[in-house]
Parts: C-alpha cells; sequence; structure tokens
C-alpha cells in the first residue's frame, strides 16, 4: 500500500504548523520551506481546516494555526479524510469479480488495512514533532543528501554511500569519506540489526 500524495503534503503541513510554537504561518511559507507547490499545498490546507485540523486566520495574511492541540491529532485520523477510502483492490470499491463471492482477498486485506490505522492511531501530532527534531529517540539531528536517518545508540557499523551524510544528535558528524563507521554502543538489537542492512542497499 502506498499513500497519495496528498497525505504525504497534509501530514507534512500539519507538522510544519505545530513547528511554530503557536504562531501562525502562511501558505507561502510552508509551501516554500517544504519544497511543496503553493496551489497543491492550499487544497491539502483547505481540506484539513474543514475537518478541523487547522484554523484559518481572518484576513489576506490571517495565517494557519492548529485547529486542536498536537496530542490530539493521530496520523490515522489524518489519514481517514485524506485517502480515498483506502480501497486496496478493485472490488474493495465495489468493481465486479468472478470470484467476489468467495475470495477471502478482501476480508484479509480489510484486517491488515485496520491494524495499519491502529498503528496510525498511536503516532500523535506532539510526538512526530519532537522525533523531527531529535528528541529522546536518538534519532539524528539533520541529514542531508536522500535525509535517511541513522540512530546514534546502536553499536552497528556501516559504509556510508558517497552522497550521503548526517549530523548526530550528540554534535557529532557521520560523513561520507569516513571508513565504516561505529555508531555509538547501545542496547537495540532491532536498529543494529535493521542499519548493518543498510550496507546491502
Amino acid at each position: 500500500m502506498r499513500l497519495t500524495q496528498f497525505s504525504d503534503y497534509a501530514w507534512r503541513l500539519l507538522m510544519h504548523v505545530a513547528d511554530r510554537d503557536g504562531q501562525r504561518t502562511t501558505i507561502a511559507e510552508a509551501a516554500k520551506a517544504n519544497a511543496i507547490s503553493r496551489s497543491h499545498l492550499m487544497k491539502v490546507a483547505q481540506r484539513l481546516a474543514q475537518e478541523g485540523f487547522l484554523k484559518p486566520g481572518r484576513g489576506r495574511n490571517g495565517g494557519l494555526m492548529l485547529g486542536k492541540p498536537p496530542e490530539a491529532i493521530t496520523l490515522g485520523d489524518v489519514l481517514r479524510v485524506t485517502e480515498p477510502g483506502f480501497a486496496l483492490v478493485g472490488c474493495m470499491a465495489g468493481e465486479w469479480c468472478l470470484f467476489a463471492d468467495r475470495c477471502q482477498v478482501p476480508a484479509t486485506l480489510d484486517r491488515a488495512l485496520q491494524a495499519f490505522l491502529e498503528v496510525a492511531d498511536q503516532q500523535t501530532l506532539a510526538n512526530a514533532t519532537s522525533i523531527e527534531q531529535g528528541g529522546p529517540s536518538g534519532l539524528t539531528k539533520e541529514c542531508r543528501a536522500d535525509r535517511r536517518i541513522l540512530p546514534s545508540d546502536t553499536g552497528a557499523s556501516l559504509t556510508l554511500p558517497p552522497t550521503f551524510a548526517c549530523v548526530l544528535e550528540d554534535g557529532s558528524n557521520v560523513s561520507p569519506d569516513a571508513s565504516p563507521t561505529s555508531l555509538s554502543s547501545g542496547h537495540d538489537p532491532v536498529f543494529a540489526y535493521l542499519w548493518s542492512l543498510t550496507e546491502l542497499l
């Protein structure tokens, strides 16, 4: 399953507004900061305002604020209004299928979709922005190039692609011209395993 660009822009706009700490921002500012078409972002903002996620100010330069506390906005709630029905296969959207009377695939996909949304409901705008700013998770503070994130609390060693460089949360640099870089030791074997696989990509 792949989310639409509309959903991507919606969540990015909400994160941008939340990052303003209560100060209003304009569509033009958000579009420039996120390298998104202003006309596309305008449509996204209108939909989010209709659903109560954003609160537009009055006047030409009124700007945008969150319509709800960031703790009350979940990724699942946003996706339910930005995704067009979550029809993973044609028959789930009402299309005819020869095997519709006995096929179990739609029911299986529906269970998978509900599980996906349950996880998305756990992601609030508040904890999403805290991770983006480098919260207690130990993620990077800044990544250049392809924006991949390196955990700074794992003992994995990996060789970075030549177009990739990161600044870790502790201020140390991980540069493309370095030899295989051993990150600071930690206690998360899942992160260690996942990031060791990046050598194979």
